[in-house]
């Protein structure tokens, strides 16, 4: 006996996720492209709160902030670079890079019709 998929009630529905499990379990270029984004920006205000905390303690010498404790001053100053080159610039310039060439080709997203 064959059974006629149209007559079933849920044949043709798929199950798209919604909210955030539509970008966490993304496939779609924008949608990963906008999460690089907002990661860079993310990982930008962190990096951005330690230079202030680095520009605090130079601001006033013999130790304000880290009083005195070199070996914090020196660990914020790595994860302050580390930060900022492989967690900013890097995924900022990944989107960027993903977005770009439709950007500057001026040609519509295609269509793709899956029968």
């Amino acid at each position: 006996m064959t059974v006629e998929t149209s007559s079933l009630p849920h044949a043709h529905e798929h199950a798209a996720p919604h909210g955030w499990r539509r970008w966490l379990f993304s496939t779609n270029h924008k949608d990963i492209g906008t999460m690089y984004i907002v990661f860079a920006i993310i990982a930008g205000l962190i990096g951005g709160a330690m230079s202030v905390a680095i520009r605090i303690q130079l601001m006033h010498p013999g130790g304000t902030l880290f009083q005195g404790d070199y070996q914090l001053y020196n660990v914020f100053v790595t994860a302050h670079a580390v930060i900022m080159v492989f967690f900013t610039v890097m995924p900022a310039w990944t989107a960027a890079l993903g977005f770009a060439p439709r950007i500057f080709s001026r040609r519509p997203y295609p269509v793709r019709v899956c029968m």
